[in-house]
């Protein structure tokens, strides 16, 4: 538990180290990384949803 709690503490002193975007620019690329997520989720969905039916047109156990 004491390593695990070492390694937390210096992810977070990393985490304020790190040079972060202000304002808009932040809010742009967190908008593209919500946008990408909800993009490649619905697709997967539907790949998914496609191969099921395909999957009971042919019968397949």
């Amino acid at each position: 538990m004491r390593r695990f709690k070492k390694y937390l503490i210096g992810v977070w002193d990393e985490g304020h180290r790190v040079r972060w975007a202000k304002g808009a620019e932040f809010k742009a690329d967190i908008a593209t990384v919500f946008g990408y997520s909800i993009f490649f989720s619905l697709f997967l969905l539907l790949a998914d949803a496609l191969v099921i039916r395909l999957l009971q047109i042919l019968k397949f156990k």
